[in-house]
């Protein structure tokens, strides 16, 4: 196979895998929806907001999967040392010209840096109890920027087609 190919099939790749973490964002999206306003309620608090954990956590592994597909395809490797997450979604709100155009707006990139804060205190959390009001305020951030980022990975995976 020609560089030329494997190229374009690497991308044609990043495109198909993008969509596939937008489908898991979606999904996870739709049970923090349920857990965090409408519904869960007549479930413990203990099991509603362990679920509703989960599914932020799960969300934000979504969206990590999807930009560090990016930043692998397009710029060879992702950040490195211990504020790689960090960085990798400071470095996605921003160009590259002649590699790739901004991924996120610099306000998903807020809404995200605060989501990560989360999933940092969510892994370490052995033998605290989830504050219900904190994990509906992260629900709401989620919610309320989920449509923007999936317009956003949209974009960019339909320019890759």
């Amino acid at each position: 196979m020609s560089p030329e190919l494997r190229a374009k099939a690497e991308l044609r790749r990043l495109e198909r895998e993008i969509r596939s973490d937008l489908d898991a964002m979606q999904r996870q999206r739709e049970r923090i929806e349920d857990f965090s306003i409408a519904g869960g309620r007549e479930i413990e608090p203990v099991a509603r907001w362990s679920t509703l954990a989960v599914a932020l956590h799960a969300y934000f592994g979504a969206v990590e999967s999807a930009l560090t597909r990016v930043a692998r395809t397009t710029e060879g490797s992702v950040p490195s040392g211990a504020e790689w997450h960090r960085e990798l979604l400071r470095s996605m709100s921003f160009e590259l010209r002649d590699v790739r155009p901004a991924i996120i707006s610099p306000e998903t990139q807020s809404d995200l840096a605060r989501l990560l804060s989360f999933r940092h205190f969510f892994r370490h959390a052995y033998a605290v109890d989830f504050d219900g009001d904190r994990l509906c305020e992260h629900a709401a951030r989620v919610l309320r920027g989920h449509d923007r980022l999936v317009a956003e990975l949209t974009v960019f995976a339909d320019s890759l087609a």
